[in-house]
């Protein structure tokens, strides 16, 4: 029986120990299982926006792929430039339709490709299989990776690192010394990886930092001469990034999504601090994920609890990287830096408009999963130690794979993501929006109100929940309720001119049509460009008014938007003008008796 226990022993220590294909094969199986089951899941949120209402990636992609890299229009929303990413979702359109289980298997083949590089990469750092092996499995399996997996719309953090670890490879493989022709295609995919995510910029202080920590001891030439040798690589390398910032930032009015958190600097950067922090407690504990942390707690004080705590583990952390400077542990320095490059720019230095995202932590992670990998490593090759540490590993890439496929459950549905989200944070305000649009998708009506009441309760200002509200009991025939909630988001967001336009709307269907007129007119002299407005108040001045001028000079509007021009009731609108135009021109013909 000892004998057999020890045979087992030695066999499961062989598998950490593998060949390199053998230790793929086991990747490849732990992320099957950790993903499986969310395949055949819906397109979530952001995918609708990026993907199933998304015309030019319908469109663009043969009439006009230029415009991909020229209109950040086509990023949807302002201040995002992932041109490369928007261009796999036209290809993935043309090849897939609107299948979202595709698109997420390709999401996941991303992953395993990334995966495959992380292995070989640590490879060549550790010159140890054991050590990258431990790696690239926690990497492949720890549940706060699933967001950027699982969510198509996070594509650009599989792409984006897909590039940069290349160029990783390329440095390595090439750094005694850079050829033109080298130096040219390290660039274009620099430039590949910054036009996929912006996050990309971070490849620069990584290599530097590389370059310094591993190759400056083995220089005879002093500092300077070891610069000078690499001055052509590096000049080139922060052109790149140089060109493509200017390119970036000249196509958007603002480089920043939104103002600072808390309001100024000093707030921003406390609570970055102290999300930082939390980004640790998702790690080791992975419990707890949220699609959207918006309602994480401001940090306004040096003197707040949470910020004092946060303040006390940064200083553990730098003695840690102290003792290992001092040791000349330059693995570990390199891979605490790299954790800390890659993270820095969802640090809202620029504010964008999240906190805390589980898809930050993809790239850093790789820094985190390098020092957890070779510190199992190091504790399998003590002989008394290796019994326990084996069973230490297997538990808890167990546990990771389970935790993964649990949270993956979470990725299936626009209900089920939102569900987890008010579950984790209950005063979240998008959380409690889109679960009660999701109620409302399904047809339960008294559960999507009962949600934007329980939003209301802690955020008795949030116009939308009202406007939402309005919605529902106009659905329903509730006359006033409806035109209350309407009033109520229009008092609480003056410009929200679709509370106007839909309380025009109802005042419409009540025959009152002056009303009517007003808010509709309200929205299109505050946004022109609103046609659904212009829609409204031409089917007003055509069914009601008869007023067919201005009838006209709405339609006129609305034959130059791409959603309405070949919509059949502007047809019908336009005719019917036409027609009355013609019958009055007749009666002023008729000769008088």
């Amino acid at each position: 029986m000892l004998a057999l226990k020890e045979k087992i022993r030695t066999q499961v220590y062989k598998i950490f120990c593998c060949g390199d294909k053998f230790a793929f094969f086991l990747i490849v199986c732990a992320v099957l299982l950790s993903y499986i089951n969310v395949i055949d899941g819906e397109f979530i949120y952001d995918d609708k926006n990026f993907i199933v209402d998304n015309k030019p990636i319908k469109t663009w992609l043969f009439a006009r792929p230029w415009d991909f890299f020229l209109k950040p229009e086509v990023a949807v929303w302002s201040g995002i430039y992932r041109p490369l990413r928007t261009i796999s979702f036209a290809v993935d359109y043309q090849i897939f339709g609107l299948n979202p289980a595709l698109y997420r298997i390709e999401n996941i083949i991303w992953h395993l490709a990334n995966c495959a590089l992380v292995y070989f990469l640590l490879k060549r750092i550790f010159i140890n299989k054991t050590a990258s092996f431990l790696s690239t499995l926690i990497f492949a399996v720890h549940p706060v990776q699933i967001e950027a997996v699982t969510w198509i719309s996070s594509r650009g953090d599989l792409m984006f690192l897909f590039f940069v670890l290349i160029c990783f490879h390329i440095f390595i493989k090439y750094q005694a010394g850079f050829s033109i022709s080298r130096i040219i295609i390290w660039n274009l995919l620099f430039i590949t990886a910054l036009l996929s995510k912006e996050t990309a910029i971070s490849l620069l202080p990584s290599v530097f930092v590389y370059d310094c920590l591993f190759n400056y001891k083995k220089s005879e030439t002093g500092f300077a001469g070891f610069i000078k040798k690499r001055l052509p690589f590096y000049i080139t390398a922060v052109a790149s990034a140089v060109v493509y910032l200017a390119v970036r930032f000249s196509l958007f009015e603002n480089a920043s999504q939104k103002s600072f958190w808390g309001g100024s600097a000093k707030t921003n950067f406390l609570t970055m601090l102290e999300a930082t922090v939390y980004y640790f407690r998702l790690i080791f504990f992975p419990l707890g994920f949220s699609l959207d942390y918006s309602t994480y707690p401001i940090t306004n004080s040096f003197a707040d609890p949470f910020f004092v705590l946060a303040l006390m583990f940064y200083c553990c952390t730098a003695g840690l990287v102290i003792i290992n400077y001092r040791r000349k542990n330059h693995r570990f320095l390199f891979f605490v830096l790299f954790f800390v490059f890659f993270l820095l720019p969802s640090w809202n230095i620029l504010p964008i408009s999240a906190i805390i995202a589980d898809r930050f932590l993809y790239a850093p992670m790789i820094g985190f999963c390098a020092i957890s990998g070779w510190s199992f490593q190091k504790i399998l090759n003590f002989p008394k130690l290796r019994k326990i540490s084996m069973g230490g590993v297997c538990f808890i890439v167990s546990a990771l794979i389970i935790l993964s496929v649990y949270r993956n459950n979470d990725w299936r549905s626009d209900f089920a993501i939102w569900k987890s989200c008010v579950d984790v944070f209950p005063g979240n305000f998008k959380g409690h929006i889109n679960l009660g649009a999701s109620y409302d998708a399904q047809g339960k009506i008294i559960e999507s109100i009962t949600e934007y009441h329980k939003l209301i309760s802690v955020a008795p200002h949030h116009a939308t929940a009202y406007y939402n509200l309005g919605n529902l009991y106009w659905g329903l025939g509730l006359f006033d309720k409806s035109r209350n909630a309407y009033l109520t988001a229009i008092r609480l967001n003056p410009q929200y001119w679709e509370a106007y336009n839909n309380l025009g709307s109802l005042y419409v269907e009540k025959q009152w049509y002056d009303q009517a007129e007003q808010c509709f007119l309200k929205v299109v002299f505050n946004d022109p460009n609103h046609m659904k407005a212009h829609f409204n108040l031409a089917s007003l001045y055509i069914n009601f008014f008869k007023d067919y001028d201005k009838a006209s000079y709405h339609l006129n509007k609305l034959i130059k938007d791409d959603d309405f021009k070949n919509n059949p009731i502007v047809r019908n609108m336009l005719e019917e003008i036409k027609r009355q135009r013609y019958i009055k021109s007749l009666n002023h013909n008729v000769p008088e008796k």
